[in-house]
């Protein structure tokens, strides 16, 4: 049987994370390619995991399947202060979530979701968001199927396919 661990990721992670990322990387560069970048060896995600890392606000989650590295979870902590059209808001934003394709389906996005549950319970957040591309079937369905609700929808017209 197959353990799965999530550990806080820390700077020193910044490299696994960047290479845990090539998947979800690819997936949307293959299905946009006028706005993803291709997953590349030049460093860049590296060096912005280093950066993402820094901030307090920021928060990574890798899970590991018998001490192998399997997928990571990057929630933000969002606050958004009261204006003259909307009250104050705070929720935990899942801004990235990936799981490599061998151990899809394993258990590993269901323990980082519980992670974040868990960090938004304990800093008194009643909310946590996420948005997926209409594409991405796969991640429509697991959110879907662990209690994501749409609440709003977001629409775009590409000129260039419409002329």
């Amino acid at each position: 049987m197959n353990e799965i661990t999530i550990r806080r990721a820390g700077p020193a992670d910044a490299q696994l994370l960047a290479e845990l990322n090539r998947d979800v990387q690819q997936l949307h560069a293959d299905a946009h390619p006028h706005l993803f970048k291709q997953p590349g060896l030049d460093g860049s995600m590296a060096a912005y995991m280093a950066q993402a890392l820094q901030n307090s606000l920021h928060l990574f989650y890798i899970a590991e399947v018998d001490g192998n590295p399997a997928g990571y979870l990057f929630a933000v902590i969002q606050e958004r202060p009261e204006t003259a059209m909307k009250l104050a808001d705070r929720q935990v934003y899942i801004n990235q979530i990936s799981i490599k394709p061998a151990y899809q389906g394993k258990g590993c996005g269901t323990l980082l979701l519980a992670e974040v549950r868990e960090l938004a319970c304990t800093l008194g957040i009643q909310t946590i968001g996420v948005d997926c591309w209409a594409f991405n079937q796969r991640a429509l369905s697991f959110f879907q199927s662990h209690g994501f609700t749409p609440n709003n929808i977001r629409m775009w017209q590409r000129l260039d396919e419409t002329q």
